[in-house]
């Protein structure tokens, strides 16, 4: 599973393809792009665990995440699966809090 792709064109690709940017000029989702950090994550791989802080925002290029919780009673509960495109930590990214949820890499 990528996060994001290796090359520039591929950043700005898979950027056009997340909703949150969709009204960007083209000009701001290549300055965007240049932000882009690439990462790979192996199935069963946290991108990111329940109550840790903000790392920043991921955004899928290929493969699914799955959104976990524990509940109360200890028991992990899947709630959806996130695939190409999803933007994964925002709520986090924007309040300043931890994550409300684990990201599992899942293939």
């Amino acid at each position: 599973m990528t996060i994001r792709a290796g090359s520039r064109a591929a950043d700005v690709e898979t950027l056009t393809r997340v909703p949150y940017f969709g009204s960007l000029p083209p000009r701001e989702i290549r300055r965007l792009a240049t932000r882009c950090v690439p990462r790979t994550f192996r199935p069963g791989a946290f991108l990111f665990e329940e109550g840790e802080p903000c790392r920043g925002l991921f955004i899928i290029a290929d493969g699914e995440v799955e959104i976990r919780q524990v509940s109360i009673r200890g028991r992990e509960h899947v709630f959806h699966t996130e695939g190409p495109g999803a933007a994964l930590g925002e709520a986090p990214l924007f309040d300043g809090g931890g994550y409300i949820a684990s990201g599992v890499a899942r293939a």
